[in-house]
């Protein structure tokens, strides 16, 4: 990518207030190639170190990964604090949240609106909300 394009891309993300993927880069998330990112997307900023994203991974828009939850702090004294691994070849639809410990196995699909907390084995569709996981050849 030339100069005048990453510059471009820069003004961009500020225009709209999102941070570029490359700052997220310098400050230790891991991104593999092919990797394709939507408009919105929310990377957790605070912990960006705790984010691997594997090869050929789409995130669509709107999807937010959450490396720590501080929401109970002020009540337990509890901070949860966890690392976000999407694999290889791995799709997250859009308005997906991937909470501390998630874990997107290998093939997966993450469908629109889901929620993940847990892992999600290779090559496995996971729908959220009680829906039931299936695996797919």
């Amino acid at each position: 990518m030339n100069i005048v394009k990453k510059i471009i891309k820069r003004i961009v993300c500020k225009i709209r207030g999102e941070i570029c993927l490359e700052e997220y880069i310098s400050c230790g998330t891991k991104v593999g190639s092919g990797f394709w990112m939507g408009e919105r997307c929310s990377l957790d900023w605070s912990f960006p170190w705790l984010i691997t994203i594997g090869d050929n991974v789409t995130l669509s828009h709107d999807v937010d990964i959450i490396c720590h939850d501080a929401s109970l702090h002020k009540h337990a004294g509890v901070t949860k604090l966890g690392r976000v691994t999407i694999g290889n070849n791995v799709f997250i639809g859009a308005h997906a949240i991937l909470l501390p410990g998630s874990e997107i196995g290998e093939g997966a699909i993450v469908a629109a609106g889901a929620v993940v907390s847990s892992k999600i084995p290779a090559r496995e569709i996971f729908l959220g909300g009680g829906v039931p996981r299936f695996t797919y050849l």
